[in-house]
């Protein structure tokens, strides 16, 4: 999403009042609202394929938890913080080859460590299933490790069996006693759009919200999404295709087939992220609170916390617009059940093929154009050798030697150890 532009504001509710009518009727606590299913919609999560309904505007694909986040309480072994400063201090060297040598394993997982911490934690450990920011063993006040989960392993495997290997990770790196507790979590449903609904085309006044900000972005003139709230609870409805054509990660891809998409509709992504802040006055502090409460979750913030409604030309008051449709079936999609395909994710972040046969020729089928060449062998023969004549001219050094440090630096990148 691009080019933000301003838009207004809806009133702010202090949280003691945002569920006043919630889903428990006469209850103005937050925890009392979050934590019942009184008054929840039924779920309805059939995809359009399996419906002979015409008037439906929405398809759902796939709903889903997208982001967990986990704090682990307790302290960092000292040893283990000896070798991870001297991780760190490799990564912060000059030469690739040396830097690309920071990894630290644990397990069967190699993590990439960062040059610098994240914030307060010292230490930063990165694969494709986890980030875990690990603080010293020296600080009294901050958790032992601050986990991020990889969407895509949340995509494909069960959480029980992603949070037991996890805590297999931690317990290595420091002692910890308690259940790893929730700082942050982010809910999606994927969808296309029938005839009779487009998000494009919907007004900002639209938007019915008890956050402070609202903001829209545009793709080539066009709409491709909004940006609702800054604080504990925060909104995002965008062209979820577009986003994957750019960064190539296409792993939604089969998931959407089977549940419908063919393959050249617009998916658009809604997506509610609930803060730490948010989830302890709704006292959903473990995950065993997220099992029990996540339908009432989605159906708080799209029901309660935001909608979208439906312009009433008799009534020049959005407040009293009906609620859309469109916005209606949105609420009553999402169950956000456990993953329906299991599938082996990789601790690596490789690129995708995507990436490296369609992307990657970017530079080469330029350069055939500038130089007027057709015949691609003709054309790799040619660049090779302008590239080394570049590098000595500019560079100071042999292509081989830039094109092996280029190999170590985006090795480590991708958590693949370069044999020796």
């Amino acid at each position: 999403m691009s080019q933000e532009t301003n838009q207004s504001e809806n009133q702010t509710t202090p949280h003691e009042e945002i569920l006043s009518p919630a889903l428990c009727e006469g209850d103005k606590t937050l925890r009392a609202a979050v934590g019942t299913s009184a008054g929840a919609s039924p779920c309805n999560t059939a995809p359009c394929k399996y419906t002979q309904e015409q008037s439906r505007h929405i398809c759902p694909l796939r709903c889903a938890l997208d982001s967990l986040y986990l704090s682990f309480h307790g302290t960092t072994f000292e040893k283990v913080e000896d070798r991870l400063f001297d991780l760190k201090n490799i990564a912060q060297g000059n030469s690739p080859i040396r830097t690309s040598q920071a990894f630290y394993q644990i397990l069967d997982h190699q993590f990439e460590v960062k040059a610098k911490g994240s914030g307060k934690f010292a230490y930063v450990l990165e694969d494709n299933w986890f980030r875990i920011e690990v603080s010293s063993a020296k600080s009294k006040k901050l958790p032992l490790a601050y986990v991020q989960i990889r969407s895509e392993l949340l995509t494909f495997q069960p959480l029980k069996v992603i949070i037991k290997k996890l805590k297999k990770i931690i317990h290595l790196i420091g002692d910890y006693k308690d259940e790893p507790r929730i700082s942050r979590l982010d809910m999606c449903l994927d969808l296309y759009t029938t005839d009779h609904f487009r998000f494009e085309r919907i007004n900002e006044e639209q938007w019915k919200t008890k956050a402070m900000q609202i903001s829209a972005f545009y793709t080539n003139k066009k709409c491709s999404g909004y940006s609702i709230g800054k604080g504990d609870i925060v909104g995002r409805i965008y062209n979820k295709l577009l986003e994957i054509k750019l960064s190539g990660k296409e792993y939604l891809f089969p998931l959407w087939k089977e549940e419908g998409w063919n393959g050249e509709q617009d998916v658009w992504r809604v997506e509610f992220q609930f803060r730490r802040a948010f989830l302890q006055e709704a006292n959903i502090l473990f995950l065993s609170d997220y099992l029990l409460n996540r339908q009432n979750l989605w159906h708080y913030a799209s029901q309660h916390w935001l909608q979208l409604v439906q312009p009433n030309d008799q009534d020049s008051n959005p407040s009293r617009w009906p609620v859309h449709p469109a916005w209606q079936e949105i609420a009553n999609a999402c169950s956000c059940t456990e993953p329906k395909r299991l599938k082996r994710v990789t601790k690596e972040r490789i690129p995708s093929n995507h990436y490296l046969f369609v992307a990657g020729f970017g530079a080469i089928t330029s350069f055939m154009a500038r130089e007027g060449i057709t015949d691609i062998g003709e054309a790799f023969g040619e660049y090779w050798q302008q590239a080394e004549e570049f590098h000595k001219q500019h560079k100071g050094f042999d292509l081989n030697q830039y094109l092996q440090s280029k190999v170590e630096e985006k090795a480590k990148r991708f958590n693949k150890i370069q044999e020796k």
